[in-house]
Protein backbone atom coordinates (compact mmCIF):
# COMPACT_ATOMS: atom_id res chain seq x y z
CA UNK A 1 0.00 0.00 0.00
CA UNK A 2 1.31 3.15 -0.68
CA UNK A 3 1.29 6.15 1.67
CA UNK A 4 0.03 9.26 0.82
CA UNK A 5 3.41 11.47 0.77
CA UNK A 6 4.56 9.13 -1.89
CA UNK A 7 0.81 8.09 -4.08
CA UNK A 8 0.89 12.20 -3.99
CA UNK A 9 4.67 12.61 -5.82
CA UNK A 10 4.25 9.57 -8.05
CA UNK A 11 0.87 10.97 -9.22
CA UNK A 12 1.91 14.33 -9.31
CA UNK A 13 5.61 13.52 -11.53
CA UNK A 14 2.82 11.21 -13.61
CA UNK A 15 1.05 14.25 -15.23
CA UNK A 16 4.15 16.20 -15.36
CA UNK A 17 5.38 13.21 -18.06
CA UNK A 18 1.69 13.49 -19.27
CA UNK A 19 1.72 16.53 -20.02
CA UNK A 20 4.92 17.08 -21.54
CA UNK A 21 4.64 13.59 -23.60
CA UNK A 22 1.58 15.41 -25.13
CA UNK A 23 3.32 18.69 -26.51
CA UNK A 24 4.20 18.46 -30.22
CA UNK A 25 7.48 19.15 -28.88
CA UNK A 26 8.09 15.92 -27.78
CA UNK A 27 8.68 13.22 -30.21
CA UNK A 28 10.16 10.43 -27.86
CA UNK A 29 11.07 10.20 -24.07
CA UNK A 30 12.55 8.22 -21.13
CA UNK A 31 12.12 8.09 -17.59
CA UNK A 32 15.46 7.69 -15.47
CA UNK A 33 17.36 7.98 -12.15
CA UNK A 34 20.64 9.84 -11.74
CA UNK A 35 22.95 10.81 -8.78
CA UNK A 36 24.61 13.83 -10.79
CA UNK A 37 23.31 17.13 -10.44
CA UNK A 38 20.63 17.58 -12.73
CA UNK A 39 22.57 20.04 -14.97
CA UNK A 40 25.21 17.46 -15.43
CA UNK A 41 23.07 14.68 -16.45
CA UNK A 42 21.23 17.05 -19.10
CA UNK A 43 24.62 17.78 -20.41
CA UNK A 44 25.29 14.08 -21.01
CA UNK A 45 22.45 13.58 -22.84
CA UNK A 46 23.42 16.58 -24.86
CA UNK A 47 26.40 15.89 -25.73
CA UNK A 48 25.77 12.28 -26.21
CA UNK A 49 24.64 11.80 -30.31
CA UNK A 50 23.93 8.57 -29.76
CA UNK A 51 20.95 9.13 -26.87
CA UNK A 52 19.34 11.90 -28.95
CA UNK A 53 17.11 13.41 -25.71
CA UNK A 54 18.56 17.02 -25.39
CA UNK A 55 15.69 18.40 -22.92
CA UNK A 56 15.58 16.94 -19.43
CA UNK A 57 13.27 18.46 -16.87
CA UNK A 58 13.72 17.21 -13.28
CA UNK A 59 10.69 15.34 -11.62
CA UNK A 60 11.62 15.24 -8.25
CA UNK A 61 15.02 15.75 -6.82
CA UNK A 62 17.15 15.75 -3.66
CA UNK A 63 15.83 12.18 -2.62
CA UNK A 64 17.42 9.58 -0.65
CA UNK A 65 17.98 6.60 -3.61
CA UNK A 66 15.68 4.37 -2.25
CA UNK A 67 13.31 6.70 -2.81
CA UNK A 68 14.18 7.66 -5.98
CA UNK A 69 14.72 4.54 -7.51
CA UNK A 70 11.05 3.43 -6.16
CA UNK A 71 9.70 6.41 -7.89
CA UNK A 72 11.48 5.73 -11.07
CA UNK A 73 10.21 2.40 -11.40
CA UNK A 74 6.71 3.10 -10.83
CA UNK A 75 7.14 5.82 -12.75
CA UNK A 76 7.84 3.42 -15.96
CA UNK A 77 5.17 0.87 -15.12
CA UNK A 78 2.56 3.28 -15.22
CA UNK A 79 4.10 4.53 -18.70
CA UNK A 80 4.19 1.04 -19.97
CA UNK A 81 0.91 0.00 -18.97
CA UNK A 82 -0.94 3.44 -19.86
CA UNK A 83 -4.00 2.14 -18.28
CA UNK A 84 -5.97 5.79 -19.16
CA UNK A 85 -4.74 5.43 -23.06
CA UNK A 86 -2.90 8.18 -23.28
CA UNK A 87 -1.66 8.97 -27.03
CA UNK A 88 1.04 10.68 -25.64
CA UNK A 89 2.50 8.02 -24.02
CA UNK A 90 3.22 5.89 -26.80
CA UNK A 91 6.19 7.72 -27.39
CA UNK A 92 8.15 6.53 -25.05
CA UNK A 93 11.58 5.06 -26.13
CA UNK A 94 10.21 2.02 -27.36
CA UNK A 95 13.26 -0.47 -26.73
CA UNK A 96 12.77 0.66 -23.48
CA UNK A 97 9.18 -0.22 -23.67
CA UNK A 98 9.54 -4.04 -24.15
CA UNK A 99 12.38 -3.83 -21.20
CA UNK A 100 11.05 -5.26 -17.73
CA UNK A 101 12.34 -1.81 -15.10
CA UNK A 102 15.40 -2.83 -13.80
CA UNK A 103 16.53 -0.51 -11.27
CA UNK A 104 20.24 0.58 -11.87
CA UNK A 105 22.25 3.07 -9.62
CA UNK A 106 25.21 3.93 -11.99
CA UNK A 107 27.05 1.51 -9.98
CA UNK A 108 27.31 4.15 -7.44
CA UNK A 109 25.77 3.19 -3.83
CA UNK A 110 24.58 6.15 -1.77
CA UNK A 111 24.61 6.55 1.53
CA UNK A 112 20.85 5.42 3.31
CA UNK A 113 20.79 9.38 4.57
CA UNK A 114 22.07 11.21 1.27
CA UNK A 115 19.87 13.11 -0.22
CA UNK A 116 21.64 13.72 -3.85
CA UNK A 117 19.00 11.17 -6.36
CA UNK A 118 16.98 12.88 -8.85
CA UNK A 119 14.33 11.26 -10.83
CA UNK A 120 14.30 13.32 -15.00
CA UNK A 121 12.50 12.98 -17.88
CA UNK A 122 14.62 13.39 -21.53
CA UNK A 123 12.90 14.29 -24.48
CA UNK A 124 13.78 14.50 -28.42
CA UNK A 125 12.21 17.60 -30.18
CA UNK A 126 13.31 17.92 -33.58
CA UNK A 127 11.80 21.46 -33.68
CA UNK A 128 13.93 23.17 -31.19
CA UNK A 129 17.98 23.04 -30.48
CA UNK A 130 18.12 23.93 -26.36
CA UNK A 131 21.44 26.38 -25.57
CA UNK A 132 22.98 24.84 -22.75
CA UNK A 133 25.86 27.40 -22.33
Amino acid sequence: MLDRTRKSLLEDCYNTVCAIAASPHCDEFVIGYTHQPLRARGRAYWNALAVGYPHLVGLADKMSQADALWLEKHLQIMVKENREGEDSLKNYHPEKRLLAHSASTGGKKLAADARQSSVYMAWADSNIEPNYD
